[in-house]
């Protein structure tokens, strides 16, 4: 057993524990029967929530939270939020999971296990706000994939797909994701406010995958290029560099597919 994590008790479920700031809301599956995902559910409910409220669920094998916040900076600087809740979910990982377990960001918001895609992030802002005003609200969500049908995927030619358990991290609870995720994430966002955008944009192009082809929704494909001061993608597009701010990100994801 290695010494670098503890296995969860096979009990370990029920609400998290988390930190004082936050307060965990559980989306049953009738609650969430209108929307897509968490995340969908959580960007409806957002304006009529608590700040810090921490939405969950873990359906089909994937656990998924949402945090509420309202942000008292720009769009443009809120969307950093993207960042530290990428950093925050591979901080989780890496504290959870057995040291043999490697953790990468993709572009646009992909979380990496051994280069196998197993989670994904994205922020909603109010779409009220332009990016050199303060919105409302905003919300941060993760998704993890902990179990899934592997082989039936590469069955049906997906090659590029994997979950925790696949990836031998077999003892770790969608509780405990949902517990260390909240704190790494509070702990960036802390970060962030005393020190600014730079450690979060070291700490993502620590882990950053730099060499894969970025194919857009409009099924062409771009050169990555980095990250600018602000955190936005810069992106090689017909040879023209573009920034794409990070609550953009979320039209080329989608919701975490089931496998």
């Amino acid at each position: 057993m290695s010494i670098y994590y503890t296995p969860d008790p096979e009990e370990y479920e029920g609400e998290p524990r988390l930190p004082p700031l936050l307060r965990p809301h559980l989306v049953t599956p009738a609650m969430c029967a209108a929307h897509d995902d968490v995340h969908a559910y959580a960007v409806a409910e957002a304006a009529n929530s608590d700040v810090g409220t921490v939405f969950y669920a873990c359906d089909n094998g994937i656990a998924q939270i949402s945090v509420v916040m309202a942000p008292d900076v720009v769009t443009v600087t809120a969307a950093q939020m993207f960042h530290a809740m990428m950093i925050g979910v591979g901080d989780a990982i890496g504290a959870l999971a057995p040291p043999e377990v490697e953790v990468n960001y993709l572009f646009p918001g992909y979380i990496l296990l051994n280069r196998g895609r197993a989670g994904s992030v994205q922020i909603a802002i109010d779409p009220n706000a332009d990016l050199q005003a303060e919105p409302a609200w905003m919300v941060a969500s993760a998704a993890i994939r902990i179990d899934g049908d592997i082989q039936g995927a590469l069955a049906e030619g997906v090659h590029d797909e994997t979950s925790l358990i696949e990836e031998s991290a077999t003892a770790i609870s969608p509780t405990r994701i949902v517990e260390a995720t909240s704190r790494h994430f509070l702990a960036w966002l802390n970060r962030w406010q005393e020190d600014g955008f730079r450690p979060l944009f070291d700490a993502w192009n620590t882990r950053a995958v730099t060499d894969a082809v970025v194919e857009l929704q409009a099924g062409s494909a771009a050169e990555w290029v980095g990250l600018d001061e602000d955190g936005q993608a810069l992106l090689r597009v017909d040879g023209q560099v573009v920034a794409v701010p990070a609550h953009q990100f979320t039209a080329m994801t989608g919701p975490m597919r089931t496998l």
